[in-house]
């Protein structure tokens, strides 16, 4: 899986997947371009994120592979029958 991560100044953004990324770099520079600006940033679970973007604000796109093995994995059969006895008893 392809995760992408948007940093504008100090805030780090994880973007959603289906972010067309070229699309949203244009809008980070045309904004910059226009001495600045409010672009939308579609981040990853979070329902309504605006950026105003200036020319002096370090902004910075990055994508990596997100390996497999850190992923779950939903085929296991992971039992939480015994989970709050066993809890419990370590109290």
């Amino acid at each position: 899986m392809i995760i992408t991560t948007l940093a504008i100044g100090d805030r780090r953004f994880r973007l959603a997947q289906n972010v067309d990324v070229s699309r949203l770099e244009d809008q980070l520079l045309d904004a910059m371009r226009a001495g600045g600006g409010v672009v939308p940033i579609p981040a990853a679970g979070l329902s309504s994120v605006r950026a105003i973007v200036t020319p002096g604000l370090p902004v910075l796109v990055e994508t990596a592979e997100e390996p497999e093995s850190s992923m779950p994995n939903l085929e296991d059969d992971v039992s939480y029958d015994n989970y709050l006895s066993d809890y419990l008893q370590d109290l």
